[in-house]
């Protein structure tokens, strides 16, 4: 009983003195956490998910799930959480490793989160009619007929939209979506 109360003593001390450690000087606040940079960008491509609308012909049944299809699942390994079991337009999201066009094209939204610069162009010459909304971190993606591309802007995660390659998917971006986005209608160059 003694040893019981001298280990829950301990415990206690080592809390407090851990939460003594940990907390910000009097007066001053907490730094505020970072938050990594694929879950940002995991919940940007949710949310891009509910704010577009996809043709019928995107579905294969009306129960069945929004897929969102990444390159590269690795980065996103941890962020998975943040999405698991969210609905867009009614629809389960799950995110899905794609690694043929075939996989690619039965996906609604694509991030390109890998590949070199012919690869890229090449996956967007197979896709252009397929209703997938792609999605890159490459500079150039939207000029070369990606929908989207995230970039950086004062420590920020922001996102750019090609109104023209969304429409030639069928796929339309709410009002909300695009008056946030950055506009980027440029034609393609191939």
């Amino acid at each position: 009983m003694i040893r019981l109360k001298t280990e829950l003593g301990l415990a206690r001390a080592v809390v407090a003195l851990g939460m003594l450690v940990t907390a910000a000087p009097q007066g001053l606040p907490a730094a505020p956490e970072a938050v990594p940079e694929y879950r940002v960008k995991l919940v940007y491509l949710y949310n891009f998910a509910r704010f577009a609308t996809w043709p019928a012909r995107a579905f294969d049944s009306p129960e069945a799930p929004f897929d969102i299809g990444v390159l590269d699942l690795a980065p996103f390994e941890n962020a998975l959480p943040v999405i698991e079991g969210k609905r867009a337009g009614g629809r389960p999201v799950r995110v899905r490793l794609c690694r043929t066009i075939g996989e690619m094209k039965q996906c609604h939204l694509l991030f390109v989160n890998r590949g070199d610069d012919l690869y890229v162009k090449a996956l967007l010459t197979a896709l252009q009619d397929a209703p997938v909304l792609t999605i890159s971190e490459h500079p150039a993606f939207t000029r070369w007929g990606g929908a989207m591309r995230f970039f950086h802007e004062k420590q920020r995660i922001r996102f750019a939209v090609n109104r023209h390659a969304a429409h030639r998917a069928g796929i339309r971006l709410s009002a909300q979506l695009l008056q946030v986005a950055e506009i980027e209608d440029r034609e393609v160059v191939k």
